[in-house]
């Protein structure tokens, strides 16, 4: 009796121990199948503001309408019909989020206001357009996931919005009528190249404001107010800012921030690493101390004159350095063979003299040298004088380029003369 019952008891276990697996089972499978279902598809409060934003901005002229490529009857992830954004898969809810936005606009100079269903996005992290004619956004500080911002080529006056901390990275290149704007303090990078209205950009270079900022491109500024810019002694014990990337070519600079010039506020900056300020119309000497960091300074093409600093034999950190078409004098300090570290240095249409030093040739530096008022040209200097338009050469360039002439046209006249011959012999020979 007692073996019946145990084999019965037994018995009843293993069914409910099959029962729970199979239902444990199916649920998994029908939760699986829910998520395959869901991955397939947008989110649906994605796809509402889509349709909001992309047929608002088609009812305001045929250029938007022109711009947009888009197909409401499909799902805008999932059939990749809509080609103007990205999409990521959401982990916690398997639905895709529209994660990127992009509109390439046909440029109009009709002012446009951007639809206030762009802040239901919310898993939106990259928004770009470009020659779109955007005057206004919506307040777009609820946006936390969104980290890049890029609104460029505007041809009409545009206002920048309210963005939210945490963005890491804007881009405002060539706005009509946009003046200095007031960024969040987590941004890491900062591109205002190419707007008229724009003079004092003084709190940009102040790391209470803006304590990440690393890279900064100013290009093609026409009045920069640099008298406004923070400036300290030659020798600073605290950087104003954390800027490592500095582009300012092609901008117009107004005042002088210190005693050493327009480009005193450099001495500040003592986290920089490349400044370019090429084509920029600067004018005086060159700046008499640099940030000890610096690996790259480009100032080709300005109005600097007097003597190479002695005291850049200091910056031992230096690889690139372009002070071609300027109108330095004197000679190449020997101090400054202790940059060690230096790559290329170009030094090309200026009125420098005396000797080319030993120490280039033997540090392998890539060196441009031409169309100076050298002394003398040493036999390794094979870029020194001031042959051709390129500046490149000399004499041997000279003779160099003749010979690249001369063999091919000796090559096509031994060519010509051997089939003449042998159709001389054809001729003789039928």
């Amino acid at each position: 009796e007692m073996k019946r019952e145990v084999g019965v008891s037994s018995l009843l276990l293993l069914l409910l121990l099959f029962s729970y697996s199979t239902l444990i089972f199916t649920e998994a499978y029908s939760l699986n199948d829910y998520q395959e279902v869901k991955a397939n598809q947008t989110a649906p409060e994605d796809v509402e503001a889509l349709k909001e934003i992309f047929g608002t901005l088609s009812q305001v002229d045929d250029n938007w309408a022109r711009s947009l490529d888009w197909n409401r009857d499909k799902d805008p992830c999932a059939s990749h019909t809509w080609g103007t954004f990205s999409c990521e898969t959401d982990p916690q809810t398997h639905y895709y989020r529209v994660v990127g936005l992009m509109l390439v606009c046909v440029p109009s100079t009709s002012a446009t206001n951007f639809p206030v269903a762009l802040t239901n996005l919310t898993a939106l992290q990259n928004f770009t357009s470009l020659f779109c004619s955007l005057s206004t956004f919506p307040d777009l500080t609820s946006m936390t996931s969104l980290k890049r911002f890029r609104v460029q080529n505007n041809y009409v006056n545009f206002t920048v919005p309210k963005l939210p901390e945490g963005i890491i990275y804007v881009n405002f290149e060539d706005n009509l009528g946009m003046k200095e704007p007031l960024l969040p303090q987590s941004v890491e990078y900062i591109n205002l190249s190419d707007n008229p209205l724009i003079t004092d950009v003084s709190s940009l270079f102040n790391k209470t404001t803006y304590p990440h900022l690393t890279t900064l491109f100013l290009q093609n500024i026409k009045n920069l107010n640099v008298s406004t810019l923070p400036h300290v002694g030659a020798h600073p014990t605290e950087s104003v800012s954390n800027i490592q990337v500095l582009d300012m070519r092609g901008s117009t600079f107004n005042g002088s921030s210190g005693i050493y010039g327009p480009l005193s506020f450099l001495l500040g900056l003592s986290d920089l690493k490349t400044f370019n300020a090429g084509t920029s119309k600067i004018s005086g000497p060159l700046p008499t101390y640099l940030p000890s960091n610096l690996t790259s300074l480009i100032l080709t093409t300005n109005q600097h004159y007097g003597n190479l600093p002695e005291e850049w034999s200091q910056n031992i950190a230096l690889e690139t350095l372009d002070l071609s078409h300027n109108n330095l004098t004197g000679e190449i300090p020997e101090s400054w063979e202790s940059l060690v570290r230096m790559r290329r240095l170009d030094l090309r249409f200026n009125q420098l003299n005396g000797t080319i030093p030993e120490w280039l040739h033997k540090n392998n530096v890539t060196y441009f040298l031409s169309c100076n008022d050298w002394e003398t040209l040493p036999e390794w200097c094979v870029d020194c004088g001031c042959g051709g338009p390129s500046g490149d050469g000399g004499d041997d360039g000279k003779r160099k380029y003749l010979w690249l002439l001369i063999i091919p046209a000796v090559f096509v006249l031994v060519g010509i003369v051997a089939a003449g011959y042998f159709a001389m012999r054809k001729r003789k020979s039928g």
